[in-house]
């Protein structure tokens, strides 16, 4: 056996594994290739690097407005409408809000309820926080997604 044998053998093996890693990217560049054009999100975020996204709110739907005078509405999700449902006026602990995930009220992780019940806190005035753990629907919150459930009834 030739010195250094094992190790040899090692690195050939991590050069297998390697070139493995490599066919399997190569493979993702044809595939992403294949799908030609930008899609909507690419633009959109082409125009959120060149100039800032003002979001407003507009009955049912959260309105986007890039540098142009194009708006995309977009339905608030169902399972944040159940989530702001469930908040109420009177409010609910972060807490009450675990549990109701926890059963299903609404899919999504109890990180992802935080983070999103911040931004719509923060982006549309659809939730408040008047103290720590705490969080309630606003009446504009409220309205949002009755008029969106009405939408659909339509």
């Amino acid at each position: 056996m030739q010195p250094f044998q094992e190790q040899i053998d090692r690195e050939r093996q991590k050069i297998a594994f390697l070139q493995k890693k490599i066919e399997e990217c190569q493979g993702r560049i044809v595939a992403l290739m294949s799908l030609g054009a930008d899609d909507e999100i690419d633009r959109l975020m082409d125009k959120a690097h060149a100039a800032p996204i003002a979001i407003e709110f507009s009955h049912a739907h959260m309105t986007m407005r890039g540098d142009t005078d194009k708006e995309r509405r977009k339905r608030i999700p169902p399972n944040w409408v159940a989530l702001i449902d469930f908040l109420g006026e009177n409010g609910k602990t972060f807490r009450q809000v675990e549990e109701f995930l926890g059963s299903g009220g609404a899919s999504m992780t109890p990180g992802a309820a935080r983070t999103g019940l911040m931004n719509y806190r923060k982006e549309f005035g659809f939730v408040e926080n008047p103290r720590k753990g705490f969080y309630k629907a606003t009446r504009k919150g409220l309205e949002a997604i009755e008029a969106q459930k009405k939408e659909s009834l339509a």
